[in-house]
């Protein structure tokens, strides 16, 4: 049987690509239904590749050959810094990795992820790391040489409308809706008991002060691995994203006591409070309240069904939201390229690792 003639051909993005990768890209969210809680639009792309300060991004298209204007594949590469072995390494988020319909099994997805990560390697890039959902994993784990890491990422959430919450959670059926808006009205009424802390005030800021590089260095000490959180990093991340993030300062009144940044967007349907990222030292359960109070009454304020958040399950930070009443929702896979530099240290044993959902594409 005659070899089928391979229907498209690789490329690297261009600047004045973000038009068409982004209208491709709006093909697979039907409606918003889409697990990415972040924008598909062109201004979105431009930021994510041509302007981050550690260094440009990367990304691969698949373009069809009959059709030389039509993206049919795409896969991004996004640098960053690592904190890993009492060193800062520069690492790469690998995402966006989605295929045509019309183009599926014509090795499209293996072939982009190749060449990413082939460049990241020319790059000198110690690590690739990523969050794949459910429909590409296998592909990374079977065909790629990606593996899980053994820590293990977990989504959490706090019911701030009970109803809200359990459509977001469970679906509109009502033979689960009545005896699952029960349950969480219960679970709220008792979680939702202040922890005040006087002596530390959470205000909301449009920028990062030059302390938080600080409170990063403070925090770093206490984690094997973390991507770097200083002034840079924040600023690019949360002020400069196209999206509209709030940010969070904790602090008393010697110094900054801690961060946390949130986005409001919709999720199965309902408006939730999506807690992108913290930091506070390990330690500094007080602050860490303090933030996660405030974010909750803002959440109750403006009628948002939840509160959703990723953590390490073996963090500090993990056992806090715990005792405030989160619930435990499911893991999240992190994979790593095995060929890379930092990859056997995270694989082979389990390290310290501070993760929230801003180290995902997700958001």
């Amino acid at each position: 049987m005659d070899k089928v003639e391979q229907r498209w051909q690789p490329r690297s993005v261009m600047p004045d690509d973000m038009e068409a990768m982004s209208a491709f890209l709006k093909t697979f969210d039907d409606a918003g239904s889409m697990s990415l809680i972040r924008s598909l639009e062109p201004k979105y792309y431009a930021w994510k590749l041509f302007h981050n300060p550690r260094r440009n991004g990367l990304a691969w298209l698949a373009i069809d050959k009959e059709d030389t204007n039509a993206i049919v594949g795409t896969t991004t590469l996004v640098p960053k810094y690592l904190w890993c072995n009492q060193a800062e390494h520069l690492v790469a988020e690998i995402g966006d990795t989605f295929t045509s319909p019309a183009f599926q099994r014509q090795g499209i997805f293996s072939s982009l992820v190749k060449r990413t990560c082939a460049n990241a390697s020319e790059l000198d890039i110690q690590l690739i790391y990523g969050t794949p959902n459910d429909q590409s994993l296998f592909g990374y784990e079977k065909k790629l040489n990606f593996k899980q890491i053994p820590n293990r990422v977990t989504r959490l959430m706090f019911p701030t409308l009970p109803k809200q919450a359990t459509l977001a959670l469970l679906g509109n059926r009502v033979y689960r809706r009545i005896p699952g808006f029960l349950f969480l009205n219960l679970y709220r009424s008792w979680y939702m008991r202040s922890r005040h802390a006087p002596d530390i005030k959470v205000q909301e800021v449009t920028e990062f002060p030059p302390d938080v590089t600080n409170l990063y260095i403070r925090s770093r000490e206490e984690f094997d691995v973390m991507i770097v959180r200083d002034q840079t990093h924040l600023t690019w991340r949360y002020v400069q994203n196209p999206d509209e993030y709030r940010i969070l300062l904790a602090s008393d009144n010697t110094r900054l006591r801690g961060y946390a940044v949130w986005k409001q967007a919709p999720w199965h349907g309902q408006p939730v409070c999506h807690l992108v990222d913290y930091l506070v030292l390990p330690d500094d359960q007080r602050a860490y309240d303090a933030l996660i109070t405030h974010i909750i009454q803002q959440a109750t304020a403006e009628k948002l069904a939840l509160v959703n958040l990723w953590t390490m399950q073996d963090s500090p930070y993990y056992h806090w939201l715990r005792q405030r009443g989160f619930l435990s929702i499911r893991h999240i896979p992190v994979i790593v390229y095995c060929a890379a530099p930092l990859a056997k240290q995270l694989l082979e044993q389990l390290n310290r690792w501070h993760f929230t959902m801003a180290d995902a594409d997700v958001i």
